[in-house]
């Protein structure tokens, strides 16, 4: 099995992606100014539950890239009732945005699909209008380790606001996900998992799997940027799997880890 093979099964009952709240959620409405004729751009869309609302409730325009079809297919299942969405199954490195042509970019636990956090937020703040929105989704710790094996992270807030700031943009709010946002997300990973048939028709080799996610947002210069900043979240961990009996262990681990969504403005 492969690892949009294993999201497939793990996600499956659940339309929220990730480990917050859809209350939560709910806060970009106004935070990224959502109204009647925006263009929206969502990175790793999965089953696309923001934009989805989005479009339920308002004439957008909306375009989804993502590389699991099995996500694709739920996001395309119901069309909306006011806008109307497009879903792209492709790397979001071989989709070329027209610079500036987008009221709110979205990437919400995908900022990999870009090549990491830094490069997430260049590419999407380039594709974002002046004045628009980015929400990028990526991992920072609560507590710097003595020895720093993650320089490529944003390890806190200061070095978020940090590179947030190169880009041209402030940060000015913060929406934090709790622990029970995270175990409520990954015991669904767990349930999921562990209702998966036991006999199954090729041998998956040992495989280990976390999800580690927030959401930052931000904007270009002149832009109003909203920021999610997440911390050190190990979703799961899958092992010892055969083509008899699979046994699958979930190792939830937030103690070092949290949500936060910031949001800013120039």
């Amino acid at each position: 099995m492969d690892h949009q093979g294993y999201w497939a099964i793990a996600e499956a009952d659940i339309e929220i992606q990730n480990p917050v709240t859809d209350r939560k959620l709910r806060l970009l409405d106004d935070y990224c100014d959502i109204r009647d004729g925006l263009r929206v751009l969502d990175i790793g869309c999965g089953k696309a539950w923001v934009m989805r609302q989005w479009a339920e409730r308002l004439t957008i325009e909306g375009t989804g890239l993502d590389i699991n079809p099995a996500f694709l297919e739920v996001a395309r299942r119901k069309p909306p009732a006011r806008g109307r969405l497009q879903f792209i199954e492709a790397p979001a490195e071989q989709f070329s945005p027209t610079p500036a042509s987008y009221d709110v970019v979205l990437c919400l636990g995908a900022s990999f699909a870009l090549g990491g956090f830094v490069q997430a937020v260049d590419w999407m703040t380039s594709a974002a209008k002046p004045g628009g929105a980015v929400v990028i989704g990526d991992l920072t710790l609560k507590h710097r380790p003595v020895v720093n094996a993650h320089q490529h992270l944003p390890l806190d807030p200061v070095d978020l606001v940090a590179t947030v700031q190169r880009h041209g943009a402030e940060v000015s709010a913060l929406i934090s996900a709790s622990d029970a946002d995270f175990e409520r997300y990954v015991s669904h990973h767990r349930h999921a998992t562990l209702r998966w048939p036991a006999s199954i028709q090729s041998i998956v080799t040992t495989t280990t799997c976390s999800k580690r996610a927030a959401a930052i947002g931000t904007t270009t210069s002149r832009r109003s940027a909203h920021t999610w900043a997440g911390s050190s979240l190990s979703a799961a961990r899958r092992t010892d799997y055969s083509a008899i009996r699979r046994k699958n262990r979930l190792t939830p681990t937030a103690k070092d880890g949290q949500w936060r969504c910031t949001m800013a403005s120039s």
